[in-house]
């Protein structure tokens, strides 16, 4: 158990499991380090960039809905298949 200080409100101890948050840690830090790669043509392959990078370009329109995208730059799939994006 990892003692992480007072609650700001009643005062309390906060007291979370180390593996649990080391384990939140390691997702955290995969999904934003994760790499993207993406195709407009289906043919010629640009990246990696980072997921944020990724929004930045679908936000501006460079990558749309039926271009492809992977982060492994081998299983590729159309972009609109990505979760959590707001297209615009």
């Amino acid at each position: 158990m990892l003692n992480t200080g007072k609650c700001p409100y009643c005062k309390s101890e906060l007291v979370v499991d180390a593996e649990i948050v080391a384990e939140q840690g390691a997702t955290e830090h995969k999904r934003t380090t994760r790499r993207w790669y993406y195709s407009v043509d289906g043919k010629h392959r640009q990246g990696p960039v980072s997921a944020d990078e990724l929004r930045a370009l679908i936000a501006s329109g460079v990558v749309k809905r039926n271009h492809s995208v992977s982060n492994d730059g081998e299983r590729w799939s159309r972009a609109d298949k990505l979760k959590g994006v707001k297209w615009p």
